[in-house]
């Protein structure tokens, strides 16, 4: 909450030192409000807040540093691109737009230390990063690289990729704010030859987006990826809008927008309400699906499940761990449900991530697998007790275990 409203007043800021009208300003603070994204950022805590809120502070930063030929705000630059970088890598895209914007725009500063120094300050800030990685086999960057990896790749996949990509970004933004981008993008590509205010926000909304849409034929996109491309997109909305007095359909069909987003937003959040709505599954149906008169929703397709069981897990694991002796081991296949045992399960127990078919997080660095022989251990899983009863089977048949039972399933 707190990011996501430094980041509306980062972004108010910019736009008012961009466009220099405060009517700019805060069309483009709305417009960033109206984003589902920004609703869903302002209660789920992830690293994309975190991020948003260093890109924007370090979009502000460089704006000014090249405007107004402060050093004050090269050292705010570093800084603000640095500590973007310690939240997500991928951060390090906004060096790419500074850089095509003075290569285009204004060359006189690559013969001047006062960006090199801010660079300077950013890989101090990284300098942690950069040490822990040498000395561990660079796991975090290859971490970050099996990301969106998919393990066939046929004719099909950069089609569905794609598609998927354009589908994420409009339920980010909401369908009529995504229109009023386009056409923002389209004016400010027109004006960005002989404009660098233009040129500025072309590049700062562009890069990020074309980034992940190249990304996006190879790997598997998360709706999220290119969300920093937004910000240059809401600076620029709010600039192209107090070119001229808008129509009465224009200024209409702007509220119909921020209205849309905020409705979509506000859905996002309360899906709790579909779940408290649904009716009991008819005979011979599936008992995990959600019904809603006529639609049947499966709900591994909602992303907020990730966010439900937690607690309910952590007090019915409690009830094993408190009653046994010794006290078994926690371990799962999934590393979110591996981070909840280990916070909701009373006396916040060491858990493990059994390290099979996914990408290396960091449980594999904590190891801690020899230290387990002879010990009972719960497994968890998500899914149905056939999934579980699958799971128990193959880790008898790989010797793992002596004998082991599915013990109850956690409903939510």
């Amino acid at each position: 909450l707190v990011f996501s409203a430094a980041t509306l007043v980062c972004l108010h800021a910019l736009t008012l030192r961009v466009s220099r009208n405060e009517r700019s300003a805060w069309i483009a603070a709305m417009s960033a409000t109206a984003l589902p994204a920004t609703w869903v950022g302002s209660v789920i805590m992830t690293i994309d807040p975190v991020l948003v809120f260093f890109w924007t502070l370090a979009a502000y930063g460089f704006w000014r540093a090249t405007q107004e030929n402060a050093f004050r705000f090269w050292v705010l630059t570093g800084l603000a691109v640095g500590l973007g970088m310690l939240a997500k890598y991928t951060a390090a895209l906004i060096l790419v737009v500074f850089l095509l914007y003075l290569i285009v725009y204004d060359r006189k500063w690559f013969f001047r230390k006062e960006p090199w120094l801010a660079l300077g300050l950013t890989l101090l800030c990284l300098s942690g990063v950069i040490y822990w990685n040498w000395a561990h086999d660079w796991v975090s960057f290859r971490h970050t690289a099996q990301i969106g990896a998919s393990e066939e790749y046929t004719l099909w996949t950069p089609i569905r990729n794609l598609l998927e990509f354009t589908g994420g970004q409009i339920g980010v933004v909401s369908p009529l704010v995504m229109a009023l981008f386009a056409w923002v993008g389209i004016l400010c590509l027109l004006r960005a030859i002989d404009d660098h205010r233009a040129g500025y926000l072309v590049l700062l909304a562009g890069v990020p987006l074309v980034f992940y849409l190249v990304v996006s034929v190879a790997r598997r996109p998360e709706a999220n990826w290119p969300i920093t491309g937004y910000i240059g997109a809401c600076v620029a909305l709010g600039w192209v809008w107090a070119f001229r007095e808008r129509s009465c359909w224009a200024r209409r069909f702007l509220v119909a927008a921020w209205v849309l987003g905020c409705l979509m937003g506000c859905a996002v959040r309360s899906t709790d309400l579909l779940y408290m709505m649904g009716s009991p599954p008819p005979p011979g149906a599936s008992p995990e699906k959600l019904y809603l008169g006529m639609w049947t929703i499966n709900p591994d397709v909602d992303p907020t499940n990730r966010l439900r069981g937690g607690r309910e897990l952590g007090q019915a694991l409690s009830r094993y761990v408190e009653e046994q002796t010794p006290v078994p081991f926690l371990f799962s296949d999934r590393y979110q449900v591996t981070a909840w045992m280990a916070f909701y399960t009373a006396g916040r127990p060491r858990t493990y991530c059994l390290p099979f078919n996914r990408r290396q997080n960091q449980y594999d660095i904590w190891g801690g697998w020899s230290e387990l022989s002879g010990r009972d251990g719960l497994f968890v899983t998500g899914g149905d007790g056939e999934k579980a009863r699958r799971w128990v089977d193959m880790m008898l048949r790989a010797g793992l275990f002596e004998k082991g039972e599915v013990l109850e399933t956690v409903e939510v």
